[in-house]
Formats: C-alpha cells, structure tokens, sequence
C-alpha cells in the first residue's frame, strides 16, 4: 500500500487495503488510526483532489467506526437520539389530548 497525501488542514497521507478494506490516516500531529470496514468508493472520495479530505473524513470515515453504512452520515450519538425521542413523545401527547 502506497501513502497518498491529501488537501486537509489536519490529515498529512492515507492509504487503503482494498482488499481487506482497510483505511490507514495518518495526521499531521503524527498520529495514525486503521479503520476496518471502509468500502472503495469512501477511499476514492477521500483522495479525490476536488474533496476537503478533512470535510470528508469527518463527516464519512470517523463516524462509521468500522460500522459504515450506506446512505448515512453517522450515528445520532445519545443526545440526538435523547432530543428525537422527546420530539416523538411530545407529538404523541398532543394527538392524544
């Protein structure tokens, strides 16, 4: 695997195991993360040089946490899911009243 270097503020190189669908970032703070589970078409959108890597990254590869999912852009997290709920209460109570 060859290191690619991206435009981005924060991500210095990545790298991709198409095979095992691996995605290696490596930032400029000399940090380096793996993250399993990355399909072909989020390395390519990463390393497109039209696409803000960082952009990309955060809001296509750091929420998926090896879970990617097709069509999403991450997970809700506690509070959105708290602040959903709530909505949905809120409207059945006042259908019921």
């Amino acid at each position: 695997m060859t290191w690619i270097a991206v435009r981005s503020t924060r991500i210095k190189k990545v790298r991709y195991d198409e095979q095992r669908q691996i995605l290696n970032v490596a930032f400029r703070n000399g940090r380096q993360i793996n993250h399993p589970n990355i399909p072909p078409h989020i390395f390519r959108g990463l390393v497109d040089p039209e696409t803000d890597a960082s952009f990309y990254y955060r809001y296509y590869v750091e929420p998926s946490d090896g879970q990617f999912r097709s069509g999403t852009v991450g997970p809700l997290g506690d509070i959105g899911k708290v602040a959903l709920l709530s909505a949905i209460l809120w409207l059945i109570s006042g259908a019921i009243t």
